[in-house]
């Protein structure tokens, strides 16, 4: 527990699980009715979320600690290692299918929010149609994409030994979410003054007001701060 990296990793996940930092909530809060209480929706949808996190942690494991098989795999703990779960259950088969349909259509729907926010963008700077955003950011995320989704196929896309869906979820889905995530939350609470915040968190209370505006603002000062500390203790072999 007192290894910086092990937190980092699980901050970025927790980030990437909450779709926290990635744009996403920008299109999720923009259909939520004004009057929500949104703090009590943001603790509902992070307990909800944890705890499905935990109920497939304690479904998972015990699979492939039974099965003799490396929990440590990355993405291809869900690619390589739990397909050899299924085969050697009884009916794996039928598992194997609803696991992977379920899968599908939880990334699919994450992929239309976060496209959302981007064709968006797209459409209003180049004043294209809703219909011509759509395609031209579609078909450039099929590109960009492509690299990682043959990661794990016969080709075995690679960087520097590590597949390329490794090395991106590394990056972009640790690291940068977690930055872009504690930045926008300094920026926000730093330039808009706390009486504003009050009218958009949908509750009279001035209890969330005050607690989201002193932790937006200073949080990330500690934050800042222990990775500082960290990286000076590393380089000193402490």
């Amino acid at each position: 527990m007192g290894d910086g990296s092990l937190w980092v990793f699980a901050f970025g996940q927790a980030f990437y699980t909450l779709a926290i930092g990635q744009g996403y909530l920008v299109t999720y809060g923009s259909y939520i009715p004004r009057k929500t209480h949104v703090p009590r929706a943001c603790i509902t949808v992070a307990l909800i979320e944890t705890g499905i996190a935990l109920l497939a942690g304690w479904m998972i494991f015990p699979f492939v600690f039974s099965f003799g098989l490396e929990p440590n795999e990355g993405t291809q703990l869900a690619f390589a290692t739990l397909p050899r779960v299924f085969e050697n259950m009884a009916a794996g088969y039928i598992l194997s299918i609803l696991f992977f349909s379920l899968f599908f259509a939880a990334a699919f729907s994450s992929c239309l929010a976060g496209l959302k926010i981007i064709i968006a963008a797209v459409t209003e700077e180049f004043k294209l149609k809703n219909w011509q955003g759509v395609i031209l950011v579609s078909s450039l995320m099929l590109i960009l994409g492509a690299a990682s989704a043959l990661s794990f196929t016969p080709m075995g896309l690679n960087i520097g030994g590590e597949p390329v869906l490794d090395v991106i979820d590394r990056i972009a889905g640790g690291n940068v979410i977690i930055f872009s995530g504690v930045m926008g939350a300094t920026l926000f609470c730093w330039f808009v003054p706390p009486s504003r915040i009050r009218t958009v968190l949908g509750t009279g209370n001035r209890w969330w007001e005050w607690r989201i505006y002193l932790v937006g603002r200073f949080l990330p000062i500690l934050v800042i701060g222990w990775i500082i500390i960290t990286y000076a203790l590393r380089q000193m072999g402490l």
